[in-house]
């Protein structure tokens, strides 16, 4: 008997509904019928909840079931390994605060370490903990870091002397919205239409066609011909072959 089906039976013997179960365990309704499912499983924190509400002892949960045994022993291990990367990021950051400060009396640039740690802390944040569409949320959070961190960026390279003058606004700021506008064009076209990955590639290499054009406007090379028909050629090129490959990848998809 599997921890879901003793979850189950355990529920339905104290005449709990998984609405009423769900609210006593400060959880969702899908969860406990992922629970019961076999969907998924609790972590190790929510077992000994569901043992104290459904109050059946921990041994009569888990003994038989090896798969939950090893799904609490993955977790607990994964758990360790993020509190070890988080753990050496902080130690990390600190050394580079004590060593700029100790060099340059100041915090220059070991502020850039701090806004890449929280942009990646950010865009894992969301990744981890949304349900759907992870992937989609997790570069919405990276691109609204995008701006922050060069803008940051300009004001540390400034600050430092390391540039004479300021960036963000005339480069780097609408050079960055370009390519990002072309990025979620693909992703909203792709997300519409539904077809292969290798279309959408190839969109946005066509895309960017224009976009690499309007780059070389912003940094004042459009007297660069042959820099301009190196991209064209190039993004050109990669448009067709990516095309052709979702062209063979749909064939072999609808044969096979």
């Amino acid at each position: 008997m599997t921890i879901g089906e003793k979850l189950q039976a355990r529920r339905k013997e104290l005449g709990l509904t998984q609405e009423a179960a769900a609210k006593q365990l400060h959880v969702s309704r899908q969860a406990i019928s992922n629970w019961e499912t076999g969907k998924n499983y609790p972590d190790l924190e929510t077992i000994i909840a569901i043992s104290d509400v459904y109050t059946i002892s921990l041994d009569t949960l888990l003994k038989g079931d090896n798969i939950i045994v090893k799904e609490i022993n993955k977790k607990i291990y994964h758990s360790l390994i993020k509190r070890g990367v988080v753990f050496l990021g902080v130690l990390s950051l600190l050394i580079c605060f004590v060593v700029d400060l100790g060099i340059n009396r100041r915090l220059t640039w070991s502020l850039i370490p701090l806004i890449s740690v929280a942009s990646l802390g950010g865009t894992w944040l969301t990744f981890e903990h949304s349900q759907h569409q992870r992937l989609i949320k997790a570069g919405i959070c990276f691109s609204l870091l995008v701006l922050p961190y060069l803008w940051l960026l300009e004001k540390i390279l400034v600050a430092s002397q390391y540039i004479d003058a300021p960036f963000f606004f005339k480069l780097a700021a609408p050079i960055s919205l370009i390519w990002l506008l072309l990025l979620w064009l693909s992703v909203l076209i792709h997300h519409k239409v539904t077809w292969h990955w290798s279309y959408s590639v190839a969109l946005f290499c066509l895309m960017s066609i224009p976009g690499s054009y309007l780059m070389t406007i912003i940094l004042g090379e459009t007297d660069n011909l042959l820099s301009i028909m190196i991209n064209v050629v190039s993004l050109g090129s990669l448009t067709i072959a990516f095309f052709f490959l979702g062209n063979i990848l749909t064939h072999y998809r609808h044969t096979k």
